[in-house]
């Protein structure tokens, strides 16, 4: 709660498939990591006292199981196992009723989210019985086709029994490598507006820095051109970028 910011702590790997000993690993690691993250664990001593690791209420084990699931690297039963897996691993740290678990984004309509979402295993327990948080990501350049994905998302969280869940946007943002600063800086404003007046609870622009150049570098992968800052602070383009904005979000409360 320092600063009064509250962080979400994303693990996006996945443990290697039919390794058992690769999940124990996996859940010690949450374990250790929900633990140090108390607000309570002490990193050193100063002369004004002693300094603690901040407090992180809210995890999000693992990123976009239906990607790794069309990549043929895991299958239904073990995703649901390993988020199950992964929840009683943080909680059994963190028992306090404000720690969060946030349901790893998904990024696409398939055949598998439907399925994940409505899986039920053997003990009869499902998605309801061990997240806090519903999450997805959204990059739809398209605004009809944004718009869509929005409400399509509430509705099939409605239909599988999470709609009393807080929805959390956990991806969204613009390619500058495609797309000029002044687009980058509407997108933004647009979007987030957007999402939270339709019941959208948090969003998560990805990404803040901006890796890139005036050219694509095969050194570079197209996801560092997502941030909104240069890494370069180049001045004139941050001032450009928040006057941008804000000309956006003013006339957005003017209309």
């Amino acid at each position: 709660d320092l600063y009064g910011l509250k962080v979400l702590l994303n693990f996006p790997t996945v443990p290697t498939r039919r390794d058992p000993a690769s999940v124990d690993e996996w859940c010690k690691m949450l374990k250790f990591y929900a633990s140090r993250y108390d607000g309570e664990t002490p990193i050193r001593l100063t002369d004004s006292g002693e300094v603690r690791y901040p407090k992180v209420n809210y995890f999000e084990p693992m990123n976009e199981v239906d990607f790794v699931y069309d990549q043929g690297k895991i299958t239904l039963e073990e995703a649901f196992m390993l988020t199950r897996k992964s929840a009683e691993a943080i909680r059994e740290a963190r028992p306090e009723s404000d720690v969060k678990v946030v349901m790893a984004g998904i990024c696409s309509f398939s055949q598998f989210v439907k399925r994940f979402l409505h899986y039920r295993d053997r003990d009869g327990v499902s998605l309801k019985n061990l997240i806090d948080v519903v999450s997805y990501h959204d990059y739809n350049k398209s605004e009809d086709g944004w718009l869509f994905d929005v409400r399509q998302r509430k509705k099939e969280y409605d239909e599988a029994g999470l709609g009393d869940k807080e929805l959390w946007l956990t991806e969204y943002g613009s390619n500058l490598y495609e797309t000029a600063f002044e687009e980058q800086a509407s997108y933004f404003v647009k979007r987030s507006v957007e999402a939270l007046s339709l019941g959208i609870d948090k969003i998560f622009y990805y990404q803040f820095h901006y890796y890139g150049g005036n050219t694509f570098p095969l050194n570079l992968q197209r996801e560092d051109y997502f941030g909104m800052v240069d890494t370069g602070v180049k001045n004139s383009y941050v001032e450009f970028l928040q006057r941008r904005i804000l000309r956006l979000i003013l006339r957005i409360l003017s209309t």
